[in-house]
């Protein structure tokens, strides 16, 4: 059997791409905009404290890959990816840190218990 060959990883690429493209996405300009409280300074939405343009980043409320599910298709990704302004909020690095670290275990438990489903059903079948 023929190695197969190390290349790039399209998937990563797509999803790179359509994450940079989303950065001109109005949406997300008009999240920094109205967390915006004086020059120079922008409040985060879960701590409240205020922070300079390059402290603050935008989130999705909702993640762009469902955390229950997972990746479930290019048309869900695209659409949460690019959604209103309702679904996004500007946080500090800190607190974007913080939610990101509880959606990455939330997503390895919903994993593990599919997983786990999956191999008792795989068993049911023999």
């Amino acid at each position: 059997m023929a190695k197969k060959k190390k290349g790039p990883n399209r998937i990563t690429f797509a999803k790179g791409a359509l994450r940079r493209a989303s950065l001109m996405w109005k949406p997300i300009n008009e999240c920094r905009v109205n967390a915006r409280r004086e020059r120079g300074k922008y409040e985060c939405a879960m701590c409240h404290d205020l922070f300079g343009p390059k402290e603050v980043q935008i989130d999705h409320v909702h993640p762009v890959i469902d955390l229950i599910k997972g990746f479930t298709t290019w048309d869900d990704y695209i659409e949460r990816l690019f959604c209103d302004v309702e679904n996004l909020a500007c946080l500090c690095k800190t607190c974007h840190a913080a939610k990101t670290a509880s959606e990455v275990q939330m997503r390895k438990y919903a994993r593990a218990k599919r997983k786990e489903e999956a191999t008792v059903y795989d068993e049911d079948e023999e």
